[in-house]
């Protein structure tokens, strides 16, 4: 068969807009018959969908998820409601929004979004139209701010400063205090021997803020800026916050523009960073996870309290194991007495240096040395931090394949602890974008088609330039109201990959 580019972006583009993973499949059209959970006749029903899980991957938890759907000509109007069904009459709520119309001004295409359906039994997932009137998420945007209830989470997003996230709370309870984005630069590569490298750090200024699409099953949120550094401003930023109705993880879409000078702009490190208030909490009620690969996990307390020399009783060593709250009244008074002289590890670092190689270490704070603490693989790029009634975990997608990436612990011994994603290493060579020659003489259009002849590279003057190149990552941002059980945490970082 003759694949034409024609062809290749008609058959491209109906998967393009699936980007969750839901798929729809064999539209049909007709009334449907089932009826609701409550007895009533679902006759006037004028169009269902069936609906399959892409490989029927569901083991893992569901964090929302958004996609596509055509519709035959003159069928969906453009307000149209609609529900998902299964074919025992459960219904779920869905989010839908129009992408494309035909001529005479029907729906052909509709978004869906859908924060949970795992009340309905999955096999059997219908689309059907609907007139009824879902609540769900609520959003109050003000002149400096735009706030954001799911019903489990309430986000505050800021609309100036450096604070992209002004606060996150679940249950009224502050989780996460601000969450910033930050570039590591330098005026010179890490390879160059006798170099004095001058190295700057640059926060995130916001520009704008706007809700880019709201619902009642999913808000995107979707903030601009650039990096700055004094008065000066460099690489800007777009991230989308994708928030679904009662969902405690937040997806995060981070895309950044490189327009620094390729000779003097090298990047040693760009994240994003989510501050955590810890003041109200013992640093032996302080958990750290990171979960690697093949169900390994590496889990530590801030200040531990087994293998010691002395036991701290049998309660105490489970509860700190599971990370679990651990009572000041049930710890042996030999180990009470010695508190004060436990170390407190405030600070670890995951590398994941090479595709195949990761390592961990920590250290008790800044000013003493780091202990290698771990070898692994291929890990999941998942890192958590919290305490028995409060956490936050934060994931990178394709974390091994996109290395070198990195994730960190700071301050965890402190009133006040940060999380951070880096999207690019600090503990790597800085990132080079510098092109790989010089032009080699190519200054005439005939050395460039002689150049095209022997390399099949089509070179001129400034087509080795970085400038305007982007790049973009996926990140999971998740709230906890406890510790997280291993399996939780790692069903979890299989749900971000």
């Amino acid at each position: 068969m003759t694949l034409n580019r024609r062809k290749f972006i008609k058959n491209t583009s109906l998967f393009g807009l699936g980007i969750g993973p839901l798929a729809s499949l064999n539209l049909y059209g007709g009334p449907s018959q089932t009826t609701d959970h409550n007895g009533d006749d679902q006759s006037k029903t004028a169009l269902a969908i069936p609906l399959n899980w892409i490989d029927r991957q569901q083991g893992a938890p569901f964090l929302g998820t958004t996609f596509g759907v055509p519709w035959p000509k003159g069928k969906v109007r453009e307000q149209q409601k609609f529900e998902l069904r299964d074919n025992q009459g459960h219904t779920a709520p869905i989010q839908t929004w129009p992408l494309a119309f035909w001529p005479d001004g029907s729906v052909k295409w509709s978004a869906c979004a859908v924060a949970n359906p795992s009340t309905l039994i999955q096999e059997e997932l219908i689309l059907t139209t609907s007139e009824r009137i879902q609540p769900g998420i609520q959003m109050q945007e003000r002149d400096e701010s735009i706030t954001v209830d799911n019903g489990l989470l309430k986000v505050t997003f800021g609309k100036q400063g450096t604070k992209l996230l002004q606060e996150i709370r679940q249950n009224d309870r502050l989780v996460a205090s601000a969450v910033i984005l930050q570039i590591l630069l330098q005026d010179a590569p890490d390879a160059e021997p006798g170099e004095n490298l001058n190295r700057t750090t640059w926060q995130s200024h916001i520009e704008k803020t706007v809700v880019e699409n709201s619902g009642n099953q999913r808000v995107l949120i979707r903030v601009e800026g650039t990096h700055r550094y004094g008065e000066q401003k460099k690489i800007p930023f777009i991230v989308r916050f994708y928030l679904y109705d009662k969902s405690p993880t937040i997806k995060v879409i981070h895309t950044f523009l490189y327009d620094g000078d390729e000779q003097r702009d090298f990047i040693k490190g760009i994240g994003m960073s989510v501050v955590m208030p810890l003041h109200d909490t013992p640093t032996y009620n302080r958990y750290i996870r990171f979960v690697g690969e093949d169900g390994e996990f590496f889990s530590e307390a801030v200040k531990g309290l087994t293998g010691l020399r002395r036991d701290p009783g049998n309660e105490v060593r489970k509860h700190q194991l599971e990370g679990k709250e651990v009572k000041w009244e049930n710890i042996a008074e030999a180990v009470k007495k010695g508190l004060p002289y436990i170390p407190e590890f405030g600070d670890y670092t995951l590398l994941q240096a090479h595709p195949s190689a990761s390592s961990i270490e920590k250290r008790t704070k800044p000013g003493h040395a780091w202990i290698h603490s771990h070898d692994g693989g291929r890990t999941k790029g998942t890192v958590y931090l919290g305490t028995p009634f409060a956490g936050v975990s934060l994931g990178i997608r394709n974390f091994w394949q996109s290395y070198p990436g990195q994730l960190d612990i700071r301050g965890a011994a402190s009133d006040e602890a940060t999380l951070t994603a880096w999207l690019w290493a600090p503990k790597a060579d800085a990132m080079d974008l510098r092109f790989y020659h010089d032009g080699m003489g190519q200054d005439s259009y005939e050395k460039q088609w002689e150049g095209l002849e022997i390399t099949y590279e089509d070179y001129e003057p400034g087509y080795g330039s970085p400038m305007g190149v982007a790049r973009t990552s996926e990140l999971y941002l998740s709230i906890f109201d406890q510790s997280p059980s291993p399996e939780k945490l790692g069903q979890l970082a299989q749900a971000y990959q």
